[in-house]
């Protein structure tokens, strides 16, 4: 995490450090043929852009105090992009499973200490719902009904506050919940997002 950190500070003051952008100028092929992509979206979905490819058309054309619009948010990319690198960005999807993924891209606005603090928060409430206490009690990976999983929701819901209900949205997606999948509290407890 760190690591990112560091790599999204110094995009960032790249970014900020070029001059004028001219409109009028195409960007060279090997900027747009990601031949070595060394990142990817957190969300495996198809049909997303190489976070490279979108760091370099925002270099190439927006400018300093730009606002990001992506009309097709898809899982994310550009949003994050964007606010990797300082911009205020916006986005729209029709898919309601991409929409609830890409609202965990919100907390790119809060500190640190304060996303810390809601995955905290979140950890513990699931733990107290789901009575783990560890890895070796037998609950751990004894199998959920979806019934049952919907009343632990309901009354984890009950306990959220705003930014909490954001990233536990994003958790049933990933859950991929259906008639046909087991469901264990250890698979509830290492799903991340």
């Amino acid at each position: 995490m760190a690591n990112r950190l560091f790599l999204d500070n110094r995009l960032r003051e790249k970014f900020l450090s070029q001059n004028v952008k001219e409109f009028n100028i195409s960007l060279p092929q090997d900027i747009l043929d990601i031949e070595d992509k060394t990142r990817s979206n957190l969300f495996s979905w198809r049909g997303q852009f190489a976070p490279q490819l979108v760091e370099n058309l925002i270099f190439a054309y927006a400018p300093k105090t730009a606002t990001i619009l992506d009309p097709f948010l898809g899982s994310g990319t550009v949003v994050y992009e964007a606010g990797c690198l300082g911009l205020k960005a916006f986005g729209c999807e029709l898919n309601p499973a991409a929409w609830i993924l890409s609202r965990t891209y919100q907390f790119i606005n809060l500190t640190r200490h304060k996303r810390e603090q809601i995955i905290t928060s979140i950890t513990q409430k699931l733990e107290t719902l789901l009575a783990i206490s560890n890895f070796f009690d037998i609950q751990y990976h004894q199998t959920l009904t979806i019934e049952e999983f919907q009343q632990n929701l309901s009354e984890l819901y009950d306990q959220l506050e705003d930014f909490e209900s954001i990233i536990v949205h994003g958790l049933v997606i990933l859950l991929d919940i259906s008639e046909n999948h087991n469901l264990t509290r250890e698979q509830i407890y290492h799903t991340r997002l």
